[in-house]
């Protein structure tokens, strides 16, 4: 029989990361919808095009949404695996 080595750094090294990942993507959908928000108050923009741009901006808010969920289910996801794993590992030694 073989012993998992679960080098819990590493998992929270790379939920780090990805955290970090969303963090920086979520900033740049927050700056495009700044962006979007002050052409549409220009007033310049009417018809198909503001319409289209009001979709544009939907989306970009799901997405932001989206982002903060992979965040934080990824930060979930690898704190409760690393307590499952604490809970094995005690369990078994």
């Amino acid at each position: 029989m073989h012993d998992v080595i679960v080098v819990d750094e590493e998992f929270t090294d790379h939920s780090n990361g990805i955290s970090q990942l969303c963090t920086e993507l979520g900033n740049v959908v927050a700056d495009y919808l700044s962006i979007m928000s002050d052409a549409s108050t220009l007033g310049t923009i009417s018809g198909n095009v503001s319409e289209a741009m009001a979709a544009f901006v939907s989306v970009a808010n799901e997405m932001q949404q989206m982002i903060e969920d992979v965040k934080t289910k990824n930060t979930s996801a690898v704190q409760s695996f690393l307590v499952e794993m604490d809970a094995a590992d005690q369990f078994l030694y």
